[in-house]
């Protein structure tokens, strides 16, 4: 059983392990999250390691966030889009103008219903989605954030998270439809063992 840490009464306290147990547990996920802005990892990673120690350094106001894991997606957000504003040369841009996000290939268990085939063709569906319902069914069908969580780091509504979930899943479903040995019901196998 998993016990719950008060990170932000510890880390507010100066308290170094807390803070290390905090970035391990956040570190991969808001990587992969900054990458797929970015598309380095060398930059996600210093992104990531900059949003640290942000926090760090503002430990002192840190009973104030309300959802630390939620402040620490919205500063590698907008950290990777400052990246991508200086590195385009644009004097703005914003969450709605991101043209590609890119992502990790999603990997599964081995059963007959997902073979590397089919894993291949999820991926290409996944890739297929517009940039914004790619990166919402990311955070919560690969990385297992909640909506509400989504909703407040790409701060949009739990309706249209609902919607971009509903698309991506008709999306890959069809996509996988193509193939005349992917039922409808197959697929609800698949995504059960892959996604929920």
């Amino acid at each position: 059983m998993e016990i719950a840490i008060n990170y932000k009464g510890l880390i507010s306290e100066g308290n170094q392990k807390a803070f290390q147990s905090l970035v391990y547990k956040y570190s991969d996920p808001l990587i992969l999250f900054s990458i797929g802005f970015v598309r380095k990892y060398e930059i996600a990673e210093e992104i990531v390691s900059d949003a640290f120690v942000t926090l760090w350094n503002q430990r002192s106001k840190i009973e104030e966030i309300r959802d630390l894991k939620s402040y620490l997606y919205i500063l590698v957000r907008n950290a990777s889009i400052s990246y991508l504003r200086k590195t385009s040369h644009r004097k703005e841009v914003l969450l709605e103008d991101i043209e590609e996000y890119f992502t990790l290939p999603v990997t599964g268990p081995e059963t007959e219903d997902i073979t590397e085939e089919v894993l291949a063709r999820i991926n290409i569906a996944i890739d297929a989605l517009p940039p914004k319902c790619k990166m919402v069914f990311t955070l919560a069908k690969v990385q297992g954030l909640k909506y509400k969580e989504i909703a407040e780091i790409l701060d949009i509504s739990v309706k249209t998270i609902n919607n971009h979930i509903a698309n991506a899943l008709i999306h890959i479903s069809q996509s996988l439809n193509k193939d005349q040995k992917t039922s409808g019901a197959h697929f609800g196998r698949i995504a059960s063992l892959l996604f929920f």
